[in-house]
């Protein structure tokens, strides 16, 4: 057996610039950091942009609602039996009622209703 076949392969660890490579590994998570910290910031900025406009959309939606009960409640004023008859409706004589008398008692046990 010849020395060479002996030959102890060892990885050498070169640390002659650890402190460069530790900078630049810092920087590079500073500087991801901080483009990280202005996404969530735009994030935020636009979401409550966004909130506003929609407050200010549903603000006009609401008045848009309260007009439309106030025309309804004045065209309802005026509804009477003339109207009713001009349309083509007519006075039933004789109303006749449907009613349904339970075979038992019902009771609700949760959100079913048991019969």
């Amino acid at each position: 057996m010849t020395i060479s076949s002996f030959k102890i392969h060892t990885r050498i660890v070169n640390n002659d610039n650890l402190m460069e490579r530790s900078f630049r590994a810092l920087c590079l998570t500073l500087g991801l950091l901080f483009l990280a910290y202005l996404y969530f910031l735009g994030t935020i900025t636009f979401g409550i942009v966004e909130r506003r406009a929609l407050e200010a959309q549903a603000k006009e939606l609401a008045s848009e609602v309260s007009t439309l009960e106030l025309q309804y409640l004045a065209l309802s004023n005026n509804i009477d039996i003339e109207l009713a008859e001009t349309l083509g409706f007519t006075e039933t004589k004789s109303a006749r009622f449907v009613s349904r008398v339970p075979d038992a008692p019902s009771f609700a046990i949760r959100d079913h209703v048991v019969q």
